[in-house]
């Protein structure tokens, strides 16, 4: 059984790609071939025979979990059964990887034109924001947080989130910036999305508290 709140590998969860019609005369179709080889992880032969399913470990973000990519019935698994086979499709790692950029990114695939919500778009590029962050001097805390999603030390998950947007907001208060950067970190988890107050999502809500909150004690 798939659970978005268990961990499998370097703390994220189990998600399934299930792919289906896409071995003919027990080959791949070529642009099945492309995914898997672009996936690089555990794959196996569905039940039917005819389908395919790939295992990786990451969290994605809410949105569209089935539809075409590249003229291919796609359908990206996150909670649930799946019947596992152990039919392992030839050359593919006998291992789970950990894919989130991958993911994330056939996650757009199928839901394209809808970015996940921010108070607004940010005004600032991203990466130049997180470049700061890694280079001030309590970068070694922003990297734990923001690129490894160590939330050792904190009381709770929770915790962790907003001590890394008031690490942020440090830097920069674009709300915008704030929630993407955080939103790309592997902290995310899908009860982010969960409405809380004054018609904001947990995450909205958690970026306006960390621009409220006294600066005090957060650059060091």
């Amino acid at each position: 059984m798939l659970d978005e709140r268990t961990p499998v590998v370097a703390g994220q969860p189990l998600c399934a790609l299930d792919l289906d019609d896409v071995i003919v005369n027990g080959q791949l179709l070529p642009s099945a071939a492309v995914l898997v080889d672009e996936l690089n992880t555990y794959a196996e032969v569905s039940v039917s025979g005819g389908g395919l399913h790939l295992l990786a470990a990451s969290t994605v973000a809410p949105g569209a979990r089935r539809g075409k990519v590249n003229d291919l019935s796609v359908e990206l698994i996150t909670t649930g059964f799946l019947a596992i086979t152990g039919v392992r499709w030839p050359e593919t790692p006998p291992e789970i990887a950990l894919r989130r950029a991958e993911l994330a990114q056939l996650r757009r695939d199928l839901d394209p034109g809808s970015p996940p919500p921010c108070f607004r778009p940010a005004a600032r590029p991203v990466a130049d924001v997180l470049s700061a962050l890694l280079g001030q001097r309590n970068g070694t805390k922003v990297r734990r947080l923001l690129i490894d999603g160590d939330t050792s030390g904190y009381p709770s998950p929770s915790e962790a989130v907003f001590a890394a947007a008031r690490l942020i907001a440090w830097r920069t208060r674009d709300a915008g910036v704030i929630e993407v950067l955080l939103r790309e970190s592997p902290l995310y988890t899908s009860r982010w999305e969960r409405p809380v107050a004054a018609g904001r999502t947990w995450i909205t809500h958690t970026v306006y508290r960390a621009l409220s909150a006294d600066r005090k004690g957060v650059h060091q």
